[in-house]
């Protein structure tokens, strides 16, 4: 019998879903069963959740999105086979040099590593036998790969391949694009598995009960009625009317000109060019004039809070847009000076690829 195990990187699985698929409700419960019948498996093992958590205000508490979040894990806790590992999040404060404003974040510690960690020390004990890791970060290619050296079957659970990292998906078995169970696990009619026994190669059969329309009442039309013969008025004799001279007329007022209409393609084709790698390496080299050192341009603070006209806001874009930048060795991730934080640069010391290099080398968008 085949033991699935269930690892969700909870910032990365709920980022991917809002982006996908913003306006749906998952029961985690029908979630787990169908990623356990979609690689052709029989039991759960276990399912395992991490995620960050912010404290909460001294005077306020815990705001509304924080509720919802600590209502959400506390449900989770009460299924079965689900385990939930919070981690606190750290405020991390960062100085302007040109203005000398101060500004605070949190950032997430530690989630990615116990991920890892726990993936390791499981499979090395054979607490399973197939794992699927909710996640595209590139960072869990090594843990991964150490799985899978461990004689494990490694699957990606992913919503689509926008965010997905491609080391990732090298040292995978394969990818579940979570989007194809979406008619089975979000919430509302509760859907049953017929035991049908799948054929070898093939993969399992997930149908919902099948709904029965109650029976229409027909109604037999009765006799339509006759009307009755109109009464014949005779007309009155009408006298000379003196009739009035009609008003010239008065010419509309200017109408302002319709809005412009983009074309389907012309709207893709304006969403790609901000999808392209150059716009990533116009933007960095922007956040890199004015972080000037000792400053240095963080990871996350670009992926997430760097505004700008030319470029995707979506985290998941952009940091695909890193990870090829990457591969390509034209952007480096580096720790910051003060060991605190990861940092990204354009590489153009003589030793890799130019920053300038043309987006041949890179790849256009997907």
């Amino acid at each position: 019998m085949k033991r699935v195990a269930l690892f969700f990187d909870g910032k990365n699985f709920d980022l991917g879903r809002k982006v996908e698929m913003p306006d749906i409700n998952i029961d985690m419960r029908l979630l787990a069963d169908w990623l356990v019948m979609r690689v052709g498996a029989e039991e759960l093992w276990g399912a395992y959740y991490y995620t960050g958590l912010e404290p909460a205000d001294p005077t306020d508490g815990y705001d509304a999105r924080q509720m919802g979040l600590i209502n959400f894990l506390t449900m989770l806790q009460y299924l079965p086979g689900f385990f939930v590992k919070t981690f606190p999040k750290r405020q991390q404060t960062t100085r302007c040099p040109h203005c000398g404003h101060t500004s605070s974040f949190l950032i997430e510690k530690e989630v990615d590593t116990a991920i890892v960690a726990d993936m390791l020390r499981l499979a090395a004990v054979d607490a399973f036998d197939v794992l699927i890791l909710m996640s595209g970060d590139a960072d869990f290619a090594p843990g991964v790969d150490g799985v899978r050296a461990l004689g494990k079957k490694v699957y990606i659970g992913n919503w689509g391949m926008t965010a997905l990292a491609n080391r990732l998906r090298e040292v995978a078995f394969d990818v579940i694009d979570l989007r194809d169970g979406v008619d089975y696990f979000i919430r509302g009619p509760r859907p049953v598995v017929e035991p049908v026994e799948p054929e070898v190669g093939t993969e399992p059969v997930l149908e919902r009960e099948p709904v029965v329309e109650a029976p229409s009442l027909i109604v037999e039309p009765g006799p339509e009625p006759v009307p009755e013969p109109a009464p014949v008025v005779e007309p009155e004799p009408v006298a000379d009317l003196q009739l009035e001279p009609l008003p010239e007329p008065v010419a509309p007022p200017p109408t302002a000109p319709p809005p412009l209409r983009l074309s389907p393609m012309e709207i893709e084709d304006a969403q790609d060019k901000r999808r392209d790698p150059e716009a990533f390496l116009i933007e960095l080299r922007r956040a890199q004039a004015h972080h000037r050192p000792p400053l240095y341009v963080g990871r996350s603070h670009f992926l997430r809070n760097w505004r700008s006209d030319i470029l995707d806001d979506s985290f998941l874009v952009r940091e695909a847009l890193l990870d090829r930048l990457v591969e390509a060795g034209v952007v480096q991730v580096y720790s910051s000076p003060d060991g605190t934080a990861r940092a990204i640069r354009i590489v153009d010391d003589g030793s890799s690829p130019s920053a300038s290099a043309p987006t041949s080398l890179i790849g256009r968008p997907q």
